[in-house]
């Protein structure tokens, strides 16, 4: 079959390898949309430590399978699915609780896409226990918005966005703008979105924020204290992953208000205002992922398009084509939103 192959730091082949062949207890899926996560990049610049060449990578996918293994019971050839990529021990207190991302056995790392080939496959081998059945209407560029919904979605459903609050989001890529929808459903307020980019902060806007900030030209601190009368917002969203607005978030934030920390960051925050988190008896999220618990929702407010991912998708490739697509996105030689593999 033929695959998509990291084999370096900033290196992508298209290669012909063996097609996977199912375990007792796993599906073979043949895949039909891969969303192309930043995560996906940190591992192609050689930034995500403890991962190692070569390795077919891609972890938020959707597809039908193709076959099953002998102990099999609950999905079946034809089936249209949609998978979490996470890979977890089942035993330990974590995974228990659902919290399947920081299993004890492989925290943040046992990942289809990490650990075992992705999904910039024409198939790829997942435990059936992955595997998610979608409705017969959902797309399958839909489905592989799944996972990429799941993370803020257990983000918001853990803070409890209330009705009435005033919310921030930094940064308007895919995760910014989730953060923004699923902020407006839960009844924020106000919802004010910040990004370098005006066509981002165009697509914040259309999909539910009131407000956009562009941090080149004004400052979203005073803008944000200029629309609050001074007191500052409810609650905070990191979501770029830059010490930049890592360094934002908390003056941002009001007395007793709320941050979370969700962008993944490549460069270390040297300067953390512990003293200004305690003086304002500020609470502080730290996102790593998700709880399992939250698939089922995630999957039916993308069906049901109460969550819009088709303004969020900027670019379109085929699976000859990623290569190309990660020099590209790498290159930043142009304006990126969402990008999907399509086969």
């Amino acid at each position: 079959m033929r695959a998509a192959v990291w084999t370096g730091t900033e290196k992508m082949e298209l290669r012909e390898i063996p097609r996977p062949k199912p375990g007792p207890s796993e599906v073979l899926i043949r895949t039909k949309a891969t969303v192309v996560c930043g995560t996906d990049l940190h591992i192609y610049r050689g930034l995500f430590k403890g991962l190692k060449p070569p390795r077919v990578l891609g972890h938020e996918f959707s597809g039908e399978v193709f076959e099953t293994g002998d102990s099999v019971k609950r999905i079946e050839v034809g089936d249209r699915v949609t998978v979490d990529p996470v890979l977890s021990c089942g035993e330990c207190r974590f995974c228990r609780e659902g919290h399947t991302i920081l299993c004890e056995k492989g925290h943040l790392v046992n990942v289809i896409g990490f650990v075992r080939d992705g999904a910039y496959a024409e198939y790829v081998a997942v435990p059936e226990k992955n595997a998610y059945p979608m409705p017969n209407d959902m797309t399958y560029e839909r489905g592989a918005f799944v996972n990429t919904l799941a993370c803020p979605l257990y983000a918001l459903r853990r803070v409890e966005v209330r009705k009435g609050d005033f919310v921030v989001v930094l940064g308007s890529g895919a995760a910014g703008l989730f953060f923004v929808q699923l902020s407006k459903l839960m009844g924020a307020g106000t919802v004010v979105s910040t990004d370098l980019s005006p066509s981002k902060l165009e697509v914040a806007t259309r999909l539910g924020a009131d407000a956009g900030i562009n941090v080149q030209e004004k400052d979203p601190l005073r803008e944000v204290m200029n629309m609050t009368s001074g007191r500052g917002a409810d609650v905070v969203i990191e979501a770029v992953g830059v010490p930049e607005t890592a360094q934002q978030a908390v003056p941002l934030a009001r007395k007793q208000g709320k941050v979370i920390v969700f962008g993944v960051f490549e460069a270390p925050v040297n300067r953390i205002p512990f003293e200004d988190i305690r003086a304002k008896d500020l609470e502080i999220y730290g996102i790593a992922g998700y709880n399992t618990s939250i698939y089922p929702e995630a999957i039916s407010l993308l069906a049901s398009s109460k969550v819009d991912v088709d303004a969020m998708i900027t670019h379109r490739f085929r699976l000859e084509e990623v290569p190309t697509a990660f020099n590209l996105i790498n290159r930043r030689l142009k304006d990126f939103g969402k990008v999907l593999i399509v086969q």
